[in-house]
Formats: C-alpha cells, structure tokens, sequence
C-alpha cells in the first residue's frame, strides 16, 4: 500500500520494535529502496511516545557518521503516524556472527576471524566516540545493534534510547591536536513527560553498572565504554561475561561482577595479553578507572591491530621460508653431488623462518625431523669433524697403549727369578715389545695416527702377540691376548667393515701360524701330551712353582685392568654419546608446543 502520497511503495516488513515497525520501502521519486520506520499504533498514541519516536528520528538524522544510518525524510503518514526512512542496510548482525562462531560454523570461522570482528568494533567505537563528541550517548550498545556489511560496512543501530550529555572538548595532547567542538544535537530533553527517575534503560547484560543501579545522571561516555567492552569480551570468549537465566539476576552481576581475563575463560582461543587488558580497562567498576571514551578504545583496538599487522606480515615472510626450506631438504633427500648445499640453504632457510614465527609448529617439527632423522651418509664437512675426532682419541689411546706395554717390564724380573731357558729369544721378545711401545708413544706424541700408521700398529701388536707363544706356547696365552688385542683395536679405532676383517684375521693368525709351525716342525713343540696330562715345555724360561703362579696371575691382572681401562673408557664415551642424543632429542620435542584438544 502506498504511504505519504505516491512517493514510498511498501515491499514487506523487515522487522518490529517496541515502539515501531521497519517496512522495505521503494522510493518512488528517486528509484531507490529505503527503510521507513513507522511508529506503531496502540503502543503509546499519546505525546510522550510520539515525542520519543520523533526525538529518535531528528536524534539519528544529526548524527552524520559513516556507520550511523543517514535519515532522509521525517513526515506524517496518511494514517497519522510518524515515520522517517533511513538508508536501506543489508548484512549480519554481530549476534548473528557470534551465535554462529560458537555453534562452530566453519564458515563463518572462515569468513569472521578475529582480526576482521575486531577491526569491526574498532569502527564502532569511532561512531560511538563520534555521538559522544556530539554530546549522544547510546545507552543500548550490544551484538544485536552492531551490523557487518558484506563490503566492510560496519553500522551502529538503534538509537531510541540515546540520550544527549553536555560533554566537555578533548584536551590537546602532544600526540594528537585538539578536536573541535561541534554542534550539539538539538533534540528534545531526556526528561519528557512519564519519565521515571531511576528506571532502568538498555540492555541486562551489556548496561553499565551506573545504568544497572538507575543512577541516570550518572551517566557519560565511559557508559557505552563499558557495554563495548562487553561487546569485546563475548568478541573473544563467544561467552557473555554476565550469563544469568533472569533479568534481575544480570543486573546483580552488572552492579557487582569483576570481569575475568578473556584468556581465563576461553584458554584454547589463544587471546593476547593486550587483549585481557583493554576489556580489563572497559570493563572496570568505576567508571574512573575505564577509557575516557569510546574513540580512546578504538584507538587501544588499532595499536593492538597494528603490532598483530606486524605480526601476521612476519608469519606470512616466515611461511614463505618454510617452503623454501621444504624444498631444499627434499632435494637434499634425493641426494646427489648438490645434496649438502642444497641441505645447507634449506637449513637456513629454516632459521629465518623460527627466526620470523618462533612459535610455528610446523617449523619446528621440520627441524626435529630434519636433525632426528638418521642420514644415510654423512655431509663431508661432517665427515670431516668426526674424522677429527677419530684421529684424537687414537692418539690419547696410542698414549694409554704406550703405559700398557711399559706393564710387560713387570715380567721381566720374574722371568729372571724363574730362570731363562733362552737368551736368544728372551732379547727377541723383549726388543720387539720396546719396539712397539716405541712406535705406540711415536703416534701418540706426534699424533701420526692415520689410517696408514694405525695399519703398521695392527701388524706389529699382532706379531708381538704371536712372539707370546715363546713362553708357553700358541694355545695358552696368545689366544686371551690375540682376543684382548682385536676388542681393543675394534673400540678405539671404530673401524671400518674391511679394517674388521683385517683385524679378525690377524688375531687368527696370530694363534695358528706359530702353531701350524710347531705342528709341522719348524719350530719345538711347546706342549707333550704324556698318559692324559698336558706338559708346556718352555722355550723362553723355567716354570718353577711359586715365580710360575706369580707370573700368571701377574698376566690375567694385567689383562683384566687392560679391559677396564681400555674398553670401559670407550664405553663412557658411547654412554656419553648416547645421553646427548636422549637430551638433545628431549629438548627438540620441548620445542613443540602442546596442542590444546579444545582449541578450534
């Protein structure tokens, strides 16, 4: 049906208030569609209501702000009743947005993130702190009367209840100049007719404690202040900070509750300090204590906003540096002549990226896998360091080897108490020992321990332990020693496959050539076997009782501190090895952050 003439076509009703109905209208005359706000009939058709709903049309229509409504016509229609339209607005109301943020609408996840909703509410604070320039306070500000255009609209609804303050100008500040003093809104005054003293006005849940205890002179800019900060809290929790099941109930907790921290109450949403202490500074009990006004929070939101811009620009570098380093190190994985280059850039590539988003989980599970990760081979330089390791512990055990041999001068008065057999082969023995704990404190003080030298050692110790067999022949005392003499060279030396081998077969030919000799007669037998008994027939010395018992026990002493020393050094340093791996790993799986199971 047509209203006010010809002008204004009605399409439907778009919704209904307490005082009036919102109707989708077509303006005729100027081709465009507008919404008309009609006051409806039966509600209040005496002066009061009809100067309230006048004073909320000339209210808004003064308030010529980007995210307030523009007004565009005020007049009577056919049937009496006062309307105004407004420019027609289309988007979601932020109750709408957060009621689905906490169903958990992937959607609206993806479509409202936390940077836009609160870039959102930053602009509805500057068209608050604009209305409170103005001398206008709303007094109704909650998620229901804030909308989000599709293209960055941001709208401050419903001012029906806004009443006007005498509000002083803002100081100048050596940051910002002072604001000129506009003209206040001309309306009429708060005190119509039928006004209440002490009635409550707004919304339980998102009034101010002042307007919660009615206190209606009590009334400024830190009001609406502390409803945006409730605003802001359900913003970051998707919780009302005052959840009560009646009315009297909310506004208890409006007058008495100290709001908790945002990252209290929402733990997995990952709220940043900054955030805790602007909702901290909103939403203080006295007014005192909150932003002197709505553009002063806006201002904290944007200072936030500008360190997370910071933020997000170094996490967006920081990923591009993450798939640099993937790259590389998969090339590094297919090997090649440029594997340790391209190994070397990916891990640095890597460092910039921890270095830009220290607290990036994928980065930091890169760098675990990439050093956890047993190589195949390792890198030359690698390589290299570890060969240098090597070639000092040959030479502090070449060293050690060189005080072990000095052990042996230990037998030679013994030898003389038990009586010498052969002076011939007692000098061989002996000069060939000199001989090569000579060469083993040659290595150890010139640390000329490469592989070429180590060989010459391998084949001189063996065929020193092979001359063993002069003193009681190949099968008693050169097998213990020829087995002492291989573990020792296979746990200081960490040989290679082929070195083993070589290892291996001179400790059996150490045992069996002078034994194949004997066997075959080139040399005297050194043992007879007579009516079950087993005789050793000495070539080097006597075998009286009591020089014969000190000597072998003087031989399994001296064979037993040999593996203690020997072997059970290397076996500290593998310990050692083994500790460093276990804590090293330990500490890259510190690294990682712990995934809360309830973050979204």
């Amino acid at each position: 049906r047509p209203l006010s003439g010809d002008r204004y076509e009605t399409a439907r009703t778009l919704g209904a208030g307490g005082m009036g109905e919102v109707l989708l209208c077509r303006d005729l005359c100027l081709g465009r569609d507008v919404a008309m706000k009609v006051m409806r009939t039966g509600v209040d058709d005496g002066s009061v209501g009809r100067a309230r709903f006048l004073r909320e049309a000339r209210l808004q229509g003064q308030l010529e702000h980007p995210s307030v409504v523009p007004v565009h016509d005020l007049a009577t229609g056919a049937s009496g009743a006062p309307y105004f339209t407004m420019k027609r607005i289309q988007g979601l109301t932020l109750r709408a947005i957060l009621d689905r943020l906490a169903e958990g609408d992937p959607l609206a996840r993806q479509q409202f993130g936390r940077r836009k909703l609160l870039s959102a509410l930053s602009q509805a604070c500057l068209a608050v702190g604009f209305a409170h320039k103005r001398g206008v306070i709303h007094r109704d500000l909650k998620p229901d009367n804030l909308m989000l255009g599709e293209f960055g609209e941001v709208y401050v609804l419903d001012w029906g209840v806004a009443r006007t303050v005498e509000v002083p100008d803002e100081p100048a500040s050596d940051d910002q100049p002072a604001i000129s003093k506009r003209t206040p809104i001309s309306v009429a005054d708060e005190s119509l007719p039928g006004t209440v003293a002490g009635a409550l006005v707004g919304t339980p849940g998102y009034m101010s404690p002042e307007q919660a205890r009615g206190e209606t002179d009590e009334l400024s800019p830190r009001s609406d202040v502390y409803s945006l900060g409730c605003v802001l809290f359900e913003m970051l929790t998707l919780k009302a900070l005052h959840d009560a099941p009646d009315i009297p109930s909310l506004i208890v907790s409006a007058i008495t509750k100290h709001a908790p921290k945002p990252s209290s109450v929402a733990e997995a949403a990952d709220i940043a300090p900054e955030l805790d202490l602007i909702c901290a500074r909103a939403l203080s009990l006295d007014p005192a204590d909150r932003f002197a006004s709505a553009r002063e929070m806006a201002d904290a939101l944007e200072r936030f906003m500008d360190g997370e811009r910071d933020a997000e620009v170094r996490k967006t570098v920081a990923r591009a540096h993450l798939s640099a380093a993937r790259g590389e190190l998969e090339a590094a994985a297919a090997g090649g002549e440029a594997a340790e280059q391209a190994r070397a850039r990916g891990m640095r590539e890597l460092g910039r990226a921890l270095a830009l988003d220290p607290t990036s989980e994928e980065a930091m599970q890169l760098v675990t896998r990439v050093v956890m990760a047993a190589p195949t081979e390792l890198p030359p330089a690698a390589q290299a360091e570890l060969k240098e390791v090597e070639l000092q512990d040959r030479a502090a055990n070449a060293r050690r080897a060189t005080g072990a041999y000095a052990t042996f001068l230990l037998f030679v008065p013994i030898l003389a108490w038990a009586g010498v057999r052969s002076l011939t082969m007692t000098l061989v023995f002996l000069g060939s020992l000199a001989a090569v704990a000579g060469y083993s404190f040659w290595m150890g003080r010139t640390g000329n321990v490469q592989p070429r030298f180590m060989r010459v050692s391998i084949v001189i110790n063996f065929v020193l332990t092979s001359l063993l067999a002069v003193v009681c022949g190949p099968l008693l005392l050169v097998p213990n020693t020829a087995c002492l003499t291989a573990s020792l060279y296979l746990v200081g030396l960490r040989p290679n496959r082929n070195t083993r081998n070589m290892i291996g077969g001179l400790a059996a030919l150490a045992v069996f050539v002078p034994a194949v000799l004997e066997w075959t007669g080139v040399l005297p037998p050194s043992m007879a076997f007579v009516n079950g008994e087993l005789r050793v027939l000495p070539r080097v010395s006597y075998f009286p009782e009591v020089p014969s018992l000190v000597f072998f026990s003087l031989v399994a002493l001296v064979q037993i501190v040999n593996v203690i020393v020997f072997v059970g050094g290397a076996v500290d340093k593998l310990l050692l090895a083994e500790r460093k791996n276990f804590a090293l790993a330990y500490r890259l799986g510190q690294l990682l952050p712990v995934k809360d199971a309830g973050a979204p």
